[in-house]
């Protein structure tokens, strides 16, 4: 295999590594974040005078 070839070939390793680790950090952490952040709505309504 050529240096290059070989270059390639460990960086694609590395990105799937990483999109598999941040994909994983995602999946577990955003229920957690979700349950913890309050969300309040607030309803405008348009007055039919205007």
């Amino acid at each position: 295999m050529e240096q290059k070839e070989l270059n390639e070939t460990l960086f694609t390793k590395a990105f799937q590594v990483v999109s598999h680790f941040n994909y994983e950090i995602c999946e577990r952490f955003a229920p957690i974040f979700l349950r913890r952040t309050q969300v309040k709505l607030i309803f405008f309504t348009q007055s039919k005078d205007i």
